[in-house]
């Protein structure tokens, strides 16, 4: 009997803040405690909003993690085109960021202890990567600061907005990187370790912690083929 595989939902929210260039460039983090919501529901009524179950899984583990980027910048030089378009040039000085996490649990009537255990394993994983989350943004943010970037748009504001826009997103794509799609790689060697959560063993703990060191292993791996000279 097969369990579900968790799949993690993309969110990201990106607000361009205008502020006062600041006299020192600094990451600041903000993270809001991760919120579980727990559900329960009849098996022969699926309910429409739960996660796309495989096959014959029965439960499911939904997470959403959010992160919101305030970016504070110098306004560069600005400059009208003859077609109208505006271009801007913007250099980030500080940065701020704001992160969430949403975990459903998605538990049918008459679940097995097993398999809720198996459920259970998924929701600690996603909350595990998430203790971290905060150290991991900050990292991240420090890339960001200082770095410059140019837009378009029709007007000034619209071109500064277009030029941070791009750094904001490709921020807030490595910050998923590091936590969304790793959660979902975790989870996906928990699955084959535990057969979906048919196999008693390994344990879910255990389960866990092979988890969590091939992931490990697969992305440090992943990034020496990166520094390695092309031929």
């Amino acid at each position: 009997m097969y369990y579900t595989r968790v799949p993690l939902l993309l969110c990201v929210l990106v607000a361009l803040l205008a502020l006062t260039p600041p006299a020192a460039a600094q990451v600041k983090v903000v993270k809001a405690p991760a919120v579980v919501e727990n559900k329960t529901f009849d098996p022969k009524k699926r309910p429409s909003e739960m996660p796309t179950a495989r096959g014959n899984e029965e439960g499911a583990v939904g997470a959403k993690f959010v992160v919101t980027t305030q970016p504070g910048f110098t306004p560069g030089t600005t400059k009208q085109g003859a077609d109208g378009k505006w271009t801007a040039n913007v250099r980030t000085q500080q940065m701020g960021m704001q992160l969430s996490l949403t975990i459903q649990v998605w538990t049918p009537q008459g679940m097995s202890e097993q398999a809720k255990a198996h459920l259970e394993g998924h929701r600690q994983i996603v909350e595990d990567v998430y203790k971290t989350a905060d150290k991991t943004a900050a990292k991240l943010g420090q890339n960001y600061v200082g770095r410059g970037s140019k837009g378009t748009g029709d007007s000034a504001q619209a071109a500064q907005k277009d030029a941070l826009k791009t750094l904001m997103e490709s921020l807030a794509s490595e910050y998923m990187a590091a936590t969304e799609k790793r959660a979902d790689r975790v989870q996906e060697i928990y699955d084959e370790l535990t057969d979906f959560g048919a196999k008693a063993t390994p344990s879910v703990p255990d389960a866990i912690k092979q988890a969590i060191t091939q992931q490990a292993k697969e992305e440090a791996d992943a990034k020496k083929q990166e520094k390695k000279p092309k031929k």
